[in-house]
């Protein structure tokens, strides 16, 4: 059975059961990684295959929203 971890550096998500590792991204870690690039105030972001998002789309609206400013 697997068990959720979160790396405390990344924020990003993974799955170990002892024998198998899996990473993978989700809300928490995308909005962590959209404030690092508006941080360091670099160009955008890239976004691989929107194929493998939520039905609701809230990986795609974690990018949007972590971009926002909260100015």
């Amino acid at each position: 059975k697997f068990k959720m971890y979160r790396d405390a550096v990344s924020q990003s998500p993974y799955l170990f059961d002892g024998s198998h590792f899996w990473t993978y991204e989700d809300s928490t870690s995308i909005k962590f990684k959209m404030t690092y690039v508006r941080n360091q105030q670099l160009a955008g972001v890239m976004i691989w295959n929107l194929e493998q998002d939520l039905s609701d789309g809230s990986l795609l609206s974690a990018v949007a929203s972590g971009l926002a400013s909260t100015n």
